[in-house]
């Protein structure tokens, strides 16, 4: 089955600077673990937050998180921050 899942977090660093490594240097490894990004953005009251819709197939997305997850606090995002909800449609 196919997830969907959005996940809030704060990041430490400016919107555009993770944006730039987000867009180019993860892309690759999440192509690889099947791992599609439907949106991301910044919320536009407080710039050190974002959001990312994700797809993948049910569990891929975390197993992935678990997998990268120091790289993602080196790249700027505050992993104690993030706050996931998962959707289905059945």
């Amino acid at each position: 089955m196919i997830e969907t899942t959005v996940c809030t977090f704060k990041i430490s660093v400016p919107f555009a600077e993770w944006v730039e490594k987000f867009d180019k240097d993860e892309a690759p490894s999440r192509d690889k673990s099947g791992v599609k990004v439907l949106f991301r953005g910044v919320n536009k009251k407080d710039p050190s937050i974002t959001i990312v819709i994700f797809q993948a197939l049910e569990g891929v997305l975390e197993k992935f998180i678990d997998s990268n997850i120091e790289y993602f606090k080196d790249k700027g995002a505050i992993m104690t921050t993030i706050e996931p909800t998962v959707w289905s449609s059945y």
